[in-house]
């Protein structure tokens, strides 16, 4: 094991003989846009969940109870299993149908 600064300094050390680095999939996909030629792999089945926490004000019940609320309604649609799938493990959604439209399918004004 060796012990890096920093995880820029992993990632500029070519021919170091390191080959990994463990850090978070939500922070490493970061780092995969600023240096492509790694990828991240998330270890299967067991995946580690870190809470994430959103700042606010302090004081501010009505913002943390709107807040609370969307994240748990985004959570039991399955918005975001969703958006982890997509933008940290990379899969790419499966195509929707086309989006019901007035103009199209009321109207028939366009195709």
């Amino acid at each position: 094991m060796v012990v890096f600064e920093s995880a820029r300094s992993f990632f500029e050390q070519s021919g170091s003989g390191v080959d990994v680095l463990v850090y978070s999939a939500e922070a490493g996909s970061a780092w995969t846009l600023l240096y492509p030629r790694f990828s991240v792999a998330v270890p299967q089945p067991d995946v580690i969940r870190i809470p994430i926490g959103l700042p606010v004000a302090r004081g501010d019940d009505r913002m943390r109870v709107f807040m609370n609320t969307w994240i748990e309604l985004k959570r039991r649609d399955g918005t975001l299993d969703e958006l982890y799938a997509t933008w940290i493990l990379g899969r790419v959604p499966e195509t929707s149908s086309r989006r019901w439209s007035v103009i199209r399918d009321v109207l028939g004004w366009v195709e």
